[in-house]
């Protein structure tokens, strides 16, 4: 299993026809997806750091049910790991729009 970052208010329930399914956690089934050939999405956050997480807004977090100190525990903790995936991927995916 590769590390990401995800908090997000909506998701995604279900895939329309034409699509497949690339990625999923315990708390999203549908984290990346492709439908038909141009239309790429992911509900994760491959951008995002540790850093970026000690700022995120901790009330909004808690009121969603997530302990800010846990979620940027486990982004510090995998951080090595989501940077050499993720770095790799955004790359992949700008070629893949270059095209």
């Amino acid at each position: 299993m590769v590390p990401a970052i995800e908090r997000h208010v909506d998701a995604i329930t279900e895939l329309p026809a034409g699509s497949a399914w690339l990625a999923s956690s315990d708390d999203c089934p549908y984290q990346a997806f492709r439908v038909e050939e141009r239309a790429w999405g992911v509900q994760f956050h491959p951008e995002v750091n540790a850093a970026r997480v000690a700022v995120w807004d901790r009330d909004q977090l808690a009121a969603r049910g997530v302990d800010p100190d846990r979620l940027h525990a486990r982004a510090v903790a995998d951080e090595g790991a989501a940077i050499a995936v993720w770095s790799l991927f955004t790359r992949r995916f700008a070629a893949v729009c270059r095209d």
